[in-house]
């Protein structure tokens, strides 16, 4: 078995740029670190999953601690933000 999120990562801040945004949720290792650089590097958003809401919280915290993440959210406001970025407009974190 070998990573996978990487990959997929890197390619679409290749065919991309600006308009990726990668998403990194629950699971073990590093897998996604690598590609959430190649889409910040190209200008696009790198958000990851909160976290203390995680079952597996090893991927968000190495991504929290290698990259410059745009946003660490709880999964309802990634799910409130994809309808918004997906109409290319911008979504505004509210303050708790």
């Amino acid at each position: 078995m070998r990573p996978a999120v990487d990959p997929l990562f890197a390619s679409a801040a290749g065919a991309r740029g600006p308009r990726v945004a990668g998403i990194l949720l629950s699971g073990g290792g590093a897998d996604g670190v690598e590609g959430l650089i190649a889409i910040t590097g190209k200008g696009g958003l790198s958000i990851v999953q909160r976290p203390d809401e995680a079952q597996q919280p090893s991927m968000p915290l190495t991504a929290i601690r290698d990259d410059d993440v745009d946003a660490v959210l709880r999964t309802q406001e990634i799910a409130e933000m994809l309808p918004l970025l997906a109409a290319g407009r911008t979504y505004t974190h509210p303050r708790r």
